[in-house]
């Protein structure tokens, strides 16, 4: 019995890339073009972008905004308006004609802040409807001291309703 030839080799044959094997490499080195290439796109487009942002905001803030004396006062007469508290008002006006139990239809509520007073014009069904809505509103927080200024019954509506005016002074709060 011959014995079995043994081949140690410590380093070993290369072997030879198959066709399949250098086109999935040559497809993934064009890919890796194409990447780094959109990727510097996308970085010029950035930079191009954060500097007009830069230049816009630069503009911005030398631009300073001038408001001629009229627009000033105009400015500050809107901000005394908005700061106005209205909501304890309307809550009473409300009140007092919920109470009425529908009898009294507000039609304008016309309050004078510098005055401190408020016209309320409405309409009822019948003038002890107006009577008991005008006692009611002498028990509401935000007026004072309401009078029935005018009231004239609508001769010309079928259901001849009470228009009136009630005067009283408003207490604003603040």
């Amino acid at each position: 019995m011959i014995p079995a030839q043994i081949s140690v080799d410590f380093i070993p044959q290369r072997r030879r890339m198959s066709m399949s094997g250098m086109l999935i490499m040559s497809a993934g080195l064009v890919a890796l073009g194409w990447t780094y290439t959109d990727f510097q796109d996308s970085n010029v487009s950035t930079e191009l972008l954060n500097l007009s942002i830069s230049r816009y905001s630069q503009r911005e803030a030398n631009a300073t905004p001038t408001l001629s004396p009229v627009d000033a006062e105009e400015v500050a007469e809107a901000t005394r308006e908005l700061s106005t508290p209205w909501s304890r008002l309307l809550v009473d006006l409300e009140l007092a004609a919920r109470d009425s139990e529908k009898n009294i239809a507000l039609l304008e509520i016309a309050p004078d802040k510098d005055k401190r007073n408020v016209r309320i014009t409405g309409e009822a069904r019948s003038l002890p409807h107006v009577l008991n809505y005008v006692s009611r509103l002498q028990s509401a927080q935000s007026i004072r001291f309401p009078i029935l200024e005018t009231h004239e019954i609508q001769v010309s509506d079928k259901d001849r309703p009470v228009r009136f005016v009630v005067l009283a002074e408003w207490r604003i709060e603040g």
